[in-house]
């Protein structure tokens, strides 16, 4: 019977987006399987394109030609079964071609031809030297190599350890020695400071013990800020290795993953990957590779880490699972949520989602019985919540106070630093000023591509944040041509510019764009009295600074006229107040 592979072509095109039969050569039935990549023939000149294989079927009463598979490109399938389903599935919900799922369980560079990199290492196979003479002189060197087996190449044992290159050459020829080949891998290989196992509290152990034996596989974990979630999260990461299975951590942002890859490698060592969009092309295969082949158990990283060949799943935890960035804005427009909960009832895993304050669906969710609610109501250590304190800048202006602060902010962030303690100022508003208006007609400028209203720039750009398209600093306005166009709103810009009008110090404009670990550092090590973070609504859940004592929000009220179905993003906006630690809060409203 002969046998046929259906083979999806890498191609954009949505008019092949379906599999092609190709006819495969005998030679290559044996090892031929599902998830290659192999190349072919296509079109009317024969093009050789890739593809992968989705399916392998015998059949003699194929009656239409078929052209042959020209060779095996990826011997070691890339996809397994469950991967085809998972494909199968972003297909039926996202409507995204075959192509387009194919990528995002795949690495780029796999489509490059990339390895995994490779290092000649000497090991030791066994001790004997009854073949070699005079084996007094080669005994250091096995001692040595019982603590340093497969560690070292031989130019680094002869150039770095003054090892003779004739007494190694004997060894192995006396198969005392061998070389091997090992995998080499190009991120992260920082030895992190401990973490230690913290005592949990009787709720935290409740949390862990209905989790065990409840037999839902949906979770809800509603845990006020600071009452150690991710404490929880650990130790239940502890339990699914017990099993020997594989967990998957995911963060709304880059921006967190150090945070949390610091406490996970702490715990549990080089046994963690990390994956984020930020790695090379060759970081992002080796991370790929070592959970592929079972090296590392346990995975942090952003929405895409979910896509990982994690061996014998266990365990998916969607850390403050309410934020929009696990909704993915590009091709396939999945929602990272619904993906967990697909894997779950395909790989039979547990997904927990987390948040002190859960989107309005899962927590419905969650109170119908469609998933198990787990609440954490107190903090570690019974601590208080912190107060939270709003003004009004209406009654600021009437009382003669035309500054983006309040009276009552500025006095607490100068005894702040008088007391040499850190504040960090929030604001989600990029730019110097927010839109720009005509004082004569009230035209607003607004992007020719979008139809939103233009931020203004202090190096006299207006640039649409939605499409990247800039303008010139307006001179007059295109409908009345009046010379009356006004500058509105507070941007993170100007609020730097006051900051730095009204306060000496040391200070540090954040924004997630430019995020890095170094950061961080630079603010729990006290080197910066004052932060203003900037550019998006997860900046500072999981930000701990533990001196940072004082933590205004400026502007929020802005926040309450985007457009969203949540009622105008207060739902949002709720959840960047009850979610921080905020020591205070000041309102800028209109």
């Amino acid at each position: 019977m002969k046998l046929y592979a259906e083979v999806i072509i890498n191609s954009e095109a949505l008019e092949i987006d379906r599999p092609f039969t190709y006819k495969v050569p005998e030679e290559f039935n044996n090892e031929i399987k599902i998830g290659q990549i192999v190349k072919v023939p296509f079109g009317k000149g024969n093009k050789t394109s890739e593809g992968f294989i989705l399916n392998l079927k015998n059949d003699d009463n194929i009656k239409f030609k078929t052209k042959n598979i020209a060779a095996i490109l990826v011997k070691d399938p890339v996809i397994d079964e469950d991967d085809i389903n998972l494909i199968e599935f972003l297909r039926e919900k996202t409507l995204c071609k075959y192509i387009d799922a194919f990528r995002l369980l795949i690495p780029v560079g796999i489509m490059k031809g990339a390895k995994a990199k490779k290092k000649k290492v000497i090991v030791l196979k066994n001790e004997d030297l009854s073949n070699i003479k005079n084996p007094d002189g080669y005994k250091k060197i096995v001692e040595f190599f019982k603590t340093n087996s497969g560690k070292y190449t031989k130019s680094e044992l002869i150039n770095e350890h003054s090892i003779s290159q004739y007494k190694l050459n004997k060894l192995i020829e006396n198969e005392v020695l061998s070389i091997e080949e090992e995998s080499v891998f190009r991120y992260n290989d920082r030895v992190y400071n401990k973490d230690s196992a913290k005592t949990l509290t009787i709720e935290q152990e409740n949390i862990i013990r209905e989790y065990i034996n409840s037999d839902d596989k949906m979770f809800l974990l509603k845990g006020v800020t600071g009452s150690g979630k991710t404490e929880v999260y650990m130790k239940l990461v502890e339990r699914v290795l017990l099993e020997e299975k594989s967990a998957i951590i995911l963060v709304p942002e880059i921006a967190l993953t150090p945070q949390m890859i610091e406490r996970f490698k702490g715990r549990f060592g080089v046994n963690v990957a990390l994956f984020h969009s930020k790695l090379s092309d060759g970081e992002r295969f080796d991370e790929w590779f070592r959970v592929k082949e079972g090296k590392s158990k346990v995975i942090v990283g952003a929405r895409s880490a979910i896509f990982l060949p994690a061996k014998n799943l266990g365990l998916i935890i969607i850390d403050e699972e309410h934020e929009n960035t696990y909704k993915s804005e590009q091709n396939p427009k999945y929602q990272t949520k619904e993906v967990a909960e697909y894997l779950s009832e395909l790989k039979g895993c547990k997904v927990i989602l987390g948040s002190a304050t859960p989107s309005i669906e899962t927590y419905y969710r969650a109170l119908t019985g469609e998933m198990k609610l787990l609440e954490l109501n107190s903090r570690v250590d019974n601590k208080a919540m912190p107060p939270m304190k709003v003004i009004d800048m209406r009654n600021e202006l009437k009382g003669g106070n035309k500054s983006l602060f309040s009276r009552e902010l500025f006095i607490a962030i100068q005894e702040r630093l008088k007391r040499k303690e850190q504040i960090i100022l929030f604001l989600n508003r990029r730019g110097f000023s927010t839109f720009v208006s005509c004082r004569s007609c009230g035209y607003v400028f607004k992007c020719d591509e979008c139809d939103i209203s233009m931020t203004y720039h202090k190096n006299g750009l207006l640039i649409c944040h939605y499409c990247g398209k800039t303008k010139r600093e307006p001179r007059e306005c295109p409908k009345c041509h009046s010379k009356y166009v006004k500058f509105f709103g507070a941007g993170t810009q100007r609020v730097e510019e006051e900051v730095k009008n009204i306060v000496v110090s040391h200070f540090m404009h954040y924004n997630r764009r430019r995020y890095s670990r170094p950061w961080v550092c630079q603010i729990n090590n006290g080197k910066y009295d004052f932060s203003k973070e900037v550019g998006c609504f997860t900046g500072e859940d999981g930000d701990d600074g533990d001196l940072v004592v004082f933590e205004p929000v400026a502007g929020q009220v802005y926040a309450f006229g985007q457009k969203d179905y949540r009622g105008g993003n207060t739902e949002k906006s709720f959840c960047k107040w009850n979610g921080s630690e905020f020591q205070a809060c000041d309102i800028l409203g209109r």
